[in-house]
C-alpha cells in the first residue's frame, strides 16, 4: 500500500470512530451502526460488493457519514479505480471537516 493509501486508511479509521460515536447517539443510530460494522467486516474479508452495498446504505440514510465515503474510497482503490477512489476520499475528508 502506498503512503497515500496508508494515510487515507488511517484517516478512515479515525473518522469511523467518530461516526460510531455519532451513530450511537442518533435515533436510527443502532441500525446504521450495524450496517456500517457489517460493511467493515465485509471489507476486511475482501467482499467488496457486499461492503459497498452496506456503505452506500449508510450514506443513503446519512449523507454526512464521512467514514462510509472513506471506505468506498478504499474499495475503489482495491479495484484500482484511482479517480473514483480519490473522489470518495476527498468527500469523506470534506464531510469530516464540516
Amino acid at each position: 500500500m502506498t503512503n497515500f493509501g496508508v494515510r487515507s486508511f488511517a484517516l478512515g479509521l479515525a473518522i469511523m470512530a467518530a461516526l460510531v460515536s455519532a451513530l450511537s447517539a442518533a435515533g436510527q443510530g443502532r441500525d446504521l451502526q450495524k450496517v456500517f460494522v457489517a460493511g467493515q467486516a465485509e471489507l476486511q474479508q475482501g467482499n467488496l460488493d457486499a461492503a459497498e452495498r452496506d456503505f452506500r446504505a449508510v450514506l443513503a440514510a446519512d449523507p454526512k457519514a464521512g467514514p462510509a465515503y472513506t471506505n468506498l474510497g478504499v474499495i475503489a482503490m482495491r479495484r484500482k479505480k484511482w479517480d473514483e477512489a480519490l473522489g470518495f476520499l476527498k468527500k469523506g475528508g470534506a464531510v469530516a471537516t464540516e
